[in-house]
């Protein structure tokens, strides 16, 4: 719906789809196909994030509140 910014990086398994429209992280393997998405009632006005695959974790800057989502 309004994708804010895609992470895809040569050492990710996956890609990362900020998909502030439907408020949601879509998560792609490399060949496209969906993973698995990412929603909570959190999602209110998700502005920006950055991935930490190694780490399992997603940042996301949700207004003025950053919130730290572990992946599963």
């Amino acid at each position: 719906n309004n994708p804010k910014k895609i992470i895809a990086k040569l050492d990710f398994s996956n890609i990362y789809i900020l998909d502030s429209g439907n408020r949601r992280i879509v998560v792609l393997n490399k060949k496209g196909d969906a993973v698995y998405t990412l929603v909570s009632s959190s999602f209110t006005d998700l502005v920006d994030f950055e991935v930490d695959e190694k780490g399992k974790t997603i940042y996301v800057l949700n207004g003025a509140s950053l919130l730290k989502i572990l992946l599963p």
